[in-house]
C-alpha cells in the first residue's frame, strides 16, 4: 500500500524517536487508507442491496436500508444505525466527492475531516456545483494543516458559500436558542455549574477578559489558570478585580479590592452656575462637624 515498511508493535524498542515519529505518521496513514476501503465496501454493499427491483423485494418483510443495516452492524460489532452511517458517508464519498474519495484512499486524509467535509456539503444538491465543490476540496484540504474543528468547519463552509451560499448550513435556530443555564442537579455542595449560548464574538470577548482577569495576580497565587478563570467570572458578575491569595501584604497585584467604576456622570451646566457653586464653596470652608456616640 505504501512506499516504506511498517513497524510492528514487537520491534519498537529498537527503534530511536525519529523513527517511532515516522512509525506513527505511517500507521495514521495506513489507518486513514483503511478505513476509507471499509467505507467503499460498505457503499458498494448498500448499492447493491438498495438498487434492487421493486419485483425481487416484493416478499422482504423489511426495508432493505434495515436489512443491510442489520447485516453491517453484526459485522461491524455496532449497531446498525452507527453502520448506516458509515454506509452513508461512504456512498456520498463515492458518488459526490470522489477526488476527496481518492485523498482518502491514500491515506492523506483522516476520516474526521472526510466526517466534516460529508456533513457540510450535505446540502449542494447541483451536480456541476457538487463536482466544483468537490475538486476545490481536493485541492485546497492538503494545505489547510491541523485545524481546530471549528476552523475546519469555517474552512469548508467559506469554500462552499463560493459556490453555492444556500447550500451553506446555517442554523437559525441557533440565534433564538442564546441562553445561560445556572446549576445541575450533579453539582457539589457550595458549587453551581455553568453551561452558555451566546454570539461567537461576545464568547471570545469573555475568554479574552476571564484570561487577562486570572493572569492578572501574580506568580505566587496557589490556583491554577482554571480555576482563577472561574473566580474571574465571579469577580466579573460583582464588577471587582481578581483578588491575588498568595497572602502577602506587599503583593504587587494589591488591591483586589477595588470596584470597577459602573458608570460616568456626565454634568451639564452654564457658566454663570458653574462659577456660582465654586463661589459658595470658597465661601463655606468650614469643615463639616463630628459627634462621637
Amino acid at each position: 500500500m505504501f512506499d516504506h515498511p511498517m513497524t510492528e508493535i514487537g520491534d519498537l524498542a529498537a527503534l530511536d524517536d525519529a523513527a517511532l515519529i515516522d512509525a506513527v505518521a505511517g500507521w495514521v496513514r495506513a489507518e486513514n487508507a483503511s478505513c476509507a476501503r471499509k467505507l467503499a465496501v460498505l457503499a458498494e454493499l448498500f448499492c447493491r442491496r438498495t438498487g434492487l427491483p421493486a419485483d425481487e423485494r416484493e416478499t422482504w418483510w423489511i426495508d432493505p436500508c434495515a436489512a443491510l443495516g442489520s447485516e453491517l452492524g453484526a459485522a461491524l460489532g455496532i449497531s446498525s444505525g452507527l453502520a448506516l452511517a458509515q454506509t452513508h458517508r461512504g456512498v456520498a464519498l463515492r458518488d459526490r466527492l470522489p477526488k476527496v474519495a481518492a485523498l482518502f484512499e491514500a491515506g492523506l486524509i483522516g476520516d474526521l475531516l472526510v466526517r466534516a467535509i460529508v456533513w457540510r456539503t450535505e446540502l449542494v444538491t447541483d451536480p456541476e456545483v457538487m463536482a466544483a465543490v468537490d475538486a476545490q476540496l481536493a485541492d485546497e484540504v492538503g494545505k489547510w494543516g491541523a485545524l481546530t474543528v471549528n476552523k475546519t468547519r469555517d474552512a469548508i463552509d467559506r469554500l462552499i458559500d463560493a459556490h453555492d451560499p444556500a447550500a451553506v448550513r446555517r442554523t437559525r435556530t441557533a440565534e433564538n436558542a442564546r441562553d445561560v443555564e445556572f446549576g445541575s442537579p450533579g453539582d457539589p455542595l457550595g458549587f453551581t455549574s455553568l453551561w452558555a449560548r451566546m454570539y461567537t464574538c461576545d464568547g471570545a470577548a469573555l475568554e479574552k477578559r476571564l484570561d487577562a482577569m486570572a493572569r492578572s495576580v501574580c506568580p505566587d497565587d496557589p490556583r491554577t489558570i482554571a480555576e482563577r478563570r472561574a473566580d474571574a467570572l465571579g469577580a466579573l458578575a460583582t464588577r471587582r478585580t481578581l483578588d491575588c491569595r498568595c497572602g502577602a501584604d506587599d503583593c504587587a497585584a494589591g488591591g483586589a479590592e477595588e470596584v470597577l467604576p459602573t458608570a460616568v456622570i456626565h454634568v451639564i451646566a452654564d457658566q454663570t452656575a458653574v462659577a456660582a457653586a465654586r463661589s459658595e464653596l470658597r465661601l463655606d470652608a468650614t469643615p463639616p462637624t463630628t459627634t462621637s456616640l
